[in-house]
C-alpha cells in the first residue's frame, strides 16, 4: 500500500459493520477525530468480493463484527488476504451523549492517532534512526543549539528532539533558525511523524507530544502538563522508557529547572546526560539543576557524563557516536 496523502492528512477508513446503527456511530467518530470515510459496508449487504474492490480507496479498515455469526466467519478469509491495516473495535458504543459514548471515540480517537504514525513507519524505507538524543533549552538556547548543530558532521545517523520554552507560534521561527547553516534539517512536528536520521524535530508549545515505542510522534489536542511547554522532563522521561541504550540528553542554557528530574531516570537507563557549562551560557539554571541533581543521587563529581561550550559538546558528540557506533560494529563481527 502506498499512501498519497501527507502524515497529519486524513485517513481514509472503510467501514465494515453488523448494523446501521453501529454503522452511523462509527460515521460520526470517524468524523469527530478528523479522519474521512472512504466506504462504509453493512456485512449483510456486501461480498469479499466488494470489499476487495475498494482497496486501493482507502487506508484502513474499521470493523465492527460479531465474528461468531455467520457473517463474520465468511469475512474471516477476507481479513486473512486484506493488505490493509485493520482497527478491530471494542465494542460501539452508540448511544451520543453519554458517558460511555465519549470513553469509546477517546479510545477510537487513540487507536487512528498511533495508526496514522504506522502507517508513516512503514512507509519510510530506512525506517527510524538508531539514536534518539533530546536537545532542551529555554532562556538564550537558540543561539547555543544553532552553535551545536552547526559544528556537527554530516550524517551522523541521529534523530534530535528539539525542546525549546517559547512562546506559540514562534515554532516556524525557530525552525528556520535552526535550518541557517545547519547540516541536520529542522522541522515543526506533525502527527505521525517519524523520527529519521540526521534530522531535527521541534516540538510545539501548545500542543503536548508523546513518543511512541516505534519512534513516531503522537501530537495530542491537550497542553503539556506541569509548568513549561514543552516540558524536556516528560519528553527527556518518555525517550529514556522507550529507547533504553540508545538515547541521551543535553541541557542547553535556560531559565528554570526544567529537565532537571528526568535527567536521572535517563543515566538510570543507560543514556548519557550532557550539559552546556554553565559560564558560557546567557541563564545558567538548568544546566546547574541538572547538575545539581545528580551530585545529590550520588552520581559522578560533576552530576553528569559531559559538559563544555556548544562547540565543544559538539566535537564530543561526533567522537561519542563514532565510538559507540565502531563497538557495535566489532561486536556484530565476533557474534558471527
Amino acid at each position: 500500500m502506498t499512501r498519497d496523502t501527507q502524515p497529519d492528512s486524513p485517513l481514509r477508513i472503510g467501514i465494515l459493520v453488523d448494523t446501521a446503527l453501529q454503522q452511523h456511530a462509527l460515521r460520526e467518530a470517524v468524523i469527530a477525530t478528523g479522519h474521512e470515510v472512504g466506504q462504509s459496508f453493512l456485512t449483510g449487504r456486501c461480498d469479499c468480493e466488494e470489499l476487495a474492490a475498494h482497496q486501493s480507496e482507502l487506508d484502513v479498515w474499521l470493523v465492527e463484527v460479531d465474528f461468531s455469526q455467520r457473517q463474520g466467519q465468511r469475512l474471516e478469509s477476507w481479513l486473512a488476504q486484506n493488505p490493509l491495516p485493520v482497527v478491530i473495535g471494542d465494542g460501539a458504543e452508540t448511544k451520543p451523549g453519554t458517558e460511555a459514548n465519549t470513553t469509546w471515540q477517546r479510545r477510537l480517537s487513540n487507536k487512528l492517532r498511533q495508526l496514522n504514525g504506522q502507517l508513516n513507519l512503514a512507509q519510510h524505507p530506512t525506517g527510524v534512526a538508531e539514536d534518539i538524543w533530546v536537545l532542551a533549552a529555554s532562556t538564550g538556547g537558540p543561539e547555543a543549539v544553532k552553535l551545536f548543530i552547526e559544528a556537527l558532521p554530516e550524517n551522523l545517523g541521529v534523530a534530535f528532539i528539539y525542546v525549546q520554552h517559547i512562546d506559540s507560534g514562534f515554532e516556524k521561527t525557530l525552525t528556520d533558525v535552526m535550518n541557517r547553516k545547519g547540516r541536520y534539517p529542522a522541522h515543526e512536528v506533525k502527527h505521525g511523524d517519524v523520527l529519521q536520521a540526521n534530522s531535527i524535530a521541534v516540538l510545539r508549545s501548545d500542543q503536548c507530544v508523546e513518543i511512541l515505542e516505534n519512534a513516531t510522534l503522537m501530537v495530542k489536542d491537550e497542553p503539556w502538563p506541569g509548568p513549561y511547554s514543552p516540558s524536556a522532563d516528560q519528553v527527556i522521561a518518555n525517550v529514556a522508557r522507550n529507547f533504553p541504550g540508545r538515547c541521551g540528553a543535553i541541557i542547553f542554557s535556560g531559565m528554570g529547572d526544567d529537565g532537571a528530574l528526568s535527567s536521572r531516570l535517563m543515566r538510570q537507563r543507560g543514556g548519557p546526560v550532557w550539559v552546556q557549562s554553565p559560564e558560557s551560557c546567557a541563564c545558567a539554571s538548568m544546566p546547574e539543576a541538572v547538575i545539581a541533581i545528580n551530585s545529590k543521587a550520588g552520581n559522578i563529581e560533576t552530576g553528569v557524563d559531559a559538559i563544555g561550550t556548544p562547540q565543544a559538546l559538539a566535537s564530543a558528540f561526533m567522537h561519542h557516536i563514532k565510538n559507540k557506533t565502531s563497538e557495535q560494529q566489532r561486536k556484530t563481527i565476533s557474534d558471527r
